[in-house]
């Protein structure tokens, strides 16, 4: 994420153990750990309520599958091709029924 080597964290380090000391170097560990654990958890919290308020759960997205809406269109079209094929289609002749009883 933040894209730190293995020299960035050693300068890091020595900064704040001539900073703060062996003796508290420990603690502000510690601390620093308790800290970014407790903004993880926040986020993925909020993260969990917004999805649960946006109900993104509930859509049914396929993303994976990009051509199965373009599908769908296409075989609606091709039942109003049918459809109007029918229609252009010429009727049977009229068969002619006697008129005498």
């Amino acid at each position: 994420m933040f894209d730190v080597g293995f020299w960035e964290l050693m300068l890091v380090g020595l900064v704040a153990l001539l900073a703060f000391g062996p003796q508290e170097l420990p603690r502000l560990a510690r601390n620093t750990v308790r800290v970014v654990r407790k903004l993880r958890a926040a986020a993925n919290a909020a993260g969990d309520e917004l999805r649960r308020e946006l109900q993104l759960d509930d859509l049914d997205l396929d993303y994976r599958r990009p051509g199965s809406p373009l599908d769908h269109v296409r075989g609606v079209v091709d039942e109003v091709r049918q459809i109007a094929d029918e229609t252009r289609r010429p009727l049977p002749p009229a068969q002619t029924v006697d008129r005498d009883p």
